[in-house]
């Protein structure tokens, strides 16, 4: 697979912790401990695949220290906790001011049981739309059988359309709707034709499908708004080994031009984060 003639912004990776429950994804600001096989296994897959820089999120003490360990590799978003982030105003602001922390999310409000436009994630937005951060949501689907461990999550709490209530509110906030919002991506497709500061990135998807039913979605989103709001991301968890496939699946797509596979994979990643190869590789 040849990436060198590519700038890759992974827009959608998570830093990854030692155990097995999802209990740090619901409770982000406690301290936990890194997954070092995850963290090497990580950026190994980066370097090989030409990935330049990842948007991060995850427990925020794990953000900082993969920060940390590889700087210029990582753009640190804070993980709000789902269940009071109206709570978390301080400590946003401080992890902005004084831990570099330049995006929200992803936020997973759907697996605390609440719909993307709740009210109680707004003063969290305001300071987003205040200093032009990024907010990356969760929107639609969740993985098999997920009731056994997120009982509260329902997909239609994931519903981009829902986001208009947002974007009322908060006109000039950044936006990127996770997973191509499947299964809404027509849904989704119209946030994007509809609103200028909407964005969406592939994560999942591009692998969870299957090609082939990556390829259609896609596809259908080409042909509707084209490829200038569409950002590559890998969701990568604690499985680094299926980064590549995330990748290979826009270069060998047959319907996506040079510029178009340029554009998703950094070029508009770039325009979103306000960011330059200077920057990038310092």
């Amino acid at each position: 697979m040849v990436t060198n003639q590519y700038e890759i912004i992974d827009v959608h990776l998570h830093a990854w912790w030692v155990g097995e429950t999802v209990e740090p994804l619901f409770e982000p600001n406690q301290t936990y401990i890194l997954n070092e096989k995850v963290f090497s296994d990580t950026i190994a897959q980066m370097d090989s695949l030409g990935i330049r820089c990842s948007v991060l999120s995850g427990p925020n003490n794990l953000t900082i220290e993969w920060c940390r360990r590889a700087p210029g590799r990582f753009i640190a978003s804070w993980q709000a906790n789902p269940y009071v982030p109206d709570q978390e105003v301080s400590l946003f602001l401080q992890a902005i001011e004084t831990q570099g922390f330049r995006g929200l999310g992803e936020l997973i409000s759907p697996y605390a049981g609440l719909a993307l436009n709740d009210r109680r994630f707004f003063p969290l937005y305001k300071i987003c739309e205040e200093r032009h951060l990024p907010v990356f949501f969760h929107t639609g689907l969740n993985g098999p059988d997920f009731t056994r461990e997120t009982p509260k999550f329902r997909v239609e709490l994931g519903n981009p359309l829902l986001l208009e209530d947002v974007v009322e509110a908060f006109p000039e906030l950044k936006i990127v709707m996770a997973h191509m919002s499947f299964p809404f991506t027509e849904q989704a497709a119209y946030m994007l034709l509809t609103h200028s500061n909407v964005y969406m990135d592939v994560a999942v998807v591009n692998w969870y499908l299957g090609r082939a039913g990556f390829h259609h979605l896609l596809k259908q989103v080409i042909d509707l708004v084209g490829p200038d709001k569409i950002l590559f991301g890998s969701d990568q968890m604690n499985v680094p080994e299926m980064m590549p496939s995330g990748v290979s699946a826009i270069l060998e797509a047959p319907f996506l031009t040079q510029v178009d596979k340029r554009k998703i994979l950094g070029e508009n990643a770039r325009h979103l984060l306000g960011i330059g190869v200077a920057e990038e590789e310092r």
